[in-house]
């Protein structure tokens, strides 16, 4: 019985020390899930993967931690530069509404692990219902 006491006791503080320290392991571990789950493939000219919204800023939306370019802020507009669309939101500032949604993604690959909407108007940011 005094066994079985300690073992319990070592449990119960194994559990106290993985919830007091749950910010640290939690995001790294879900982080690691979701990009296993979100493998990017090839795909004809491009990539595709679905995941979840996770960030917005001026020029892009990050999608499960790969930043995808959608507006390269210029103020010349060249109408013959082939860009993809949006489905399901119409701008960055309404993509906004959906943190954490998930998406699908098909986009051109760049330097540095970033993707970008602009060579092809086949690419597509799709929320998923």
């Amino acid at each position: 019985m005094k066994k079985l006491n300690i073992f319990l006791l070592i449990l119960i503080v194994i559990g106290l020390g993985l919830i007091v320290t749950q910010k640290k392991w939690v995001p790294v571990l879900v982080d690691y899930i979701i990009s296993k789950e979100t493998e990017v493939t090839p795909y004809e000219d491009g990539y595709k993967w679905s995941g979840n919204i996770s960030g917005i800023s001026y020029s892009s939306i990050t999608v499960s931690g790969r930043e995808i370019i959608v507006n390269y802020g210029r103020r010349i507009y060249d109408p013959n530069e082939k860009v993809g669309t949006l489905f399901g939101f119409d701008s960055l500032t309404e993509a906004k509404n959906h943190i954490g949604e998930r998406v699908e993604v098909y986009a051109a690959k760049q330097e540095n692990n970033f993707f970008t909407l602009y060579g092809k108007s086949e690419y597509y940011i799709k929320l998923l219902k």
